[in-house]
């Protein structure tokens, strides 16, 4: 991930207008994240458009399986506004069903507030490790790639959006936390078994 994905992309986006400096991380679960900080008074909005021109510029130097996915920009503050957790009560659910319930029903309903730029979950998603055995698959002469295109044909899954961080632009705090809370008591009425209680912090 560091050399095939983040380093094309640091070489291209090194440099770009009022850029301060950069720094990159990556996780086993092939995800990665590059942050730009730019110095004050910078135009958010020109920022991001010349640091998506960058990052298409490295297009072309990315993995096959990284451009079908593609590559997201967005433009952020460096803190979160305010933190929600969600927790079942009755203790029938475990963290990744709640993570997986909240990116559905609650996430979206989030970043439809007016001022807020991005909602992420930190929680536990779905996942799944195959172990390949050669001499089955020999027996049924079968290579990997082969399982990969079964796997791709058999399941559709957006881009995760890895880590997103909070918000950019919020000029009424209150009135944004007010109209956070209401989106997510509404969403209550999508599943009255398994809301949970949800809590927030500022």
């Amino acid at each position: 991930m560091l050399n095939s994905v983040i380093a094309p992309l640091e070489d291209q986006i090194n440099g770009v207008e009022n850029m301060m400096y950069m720094s990159s991380s990556a996780t086993n679960s092939g995800s990665g994240d590059i942050s730009i900080y730019f110095k004050q008074g910078t135009d958010p909005d020109m920022a991001a458009v010349n640091v998506q021109n960058r990052v298409s510029m490295a297009q072309g130097l990315l993995p096959a399986e990284v451009t079908k996915i593609g590559v997201t920009t967005r433009k952020r503050q460096t803190s979160m506004l305010m933190v929600f957790s969600i927790y079942d009560e009755k203790d029938q659910y475990n963290i990744e069903f709640l993570e997986n319930y909240a990116n559905i029903n609650l996430i979206p309903e989030v970043k439809r507030v007016n001022g807020v730029g991005d909602a992420m979950v930190l929680g536990q998603d779905y996942s799944m490790r195959i172990w390949l055995k050669p001499d089955v698959m020999a027996q049924y002469k079968l290579i990997p790639n082969d399982v990969v295109a079964a796997l791709s044909e058999q399941n559709i899954e957006a881009l995760p959006a890895s880590w997103v961080s909070a918000v950019t632009k919020l000029t009424n705090i209150p009135c944004a936390i007010k109209d956070v809370c209401n989106r997510l008591q509404s969403s209550r009425t999508l599943s009255s078994k398994l809301w949970k209680t949800v809590k927030y912090s500022v």
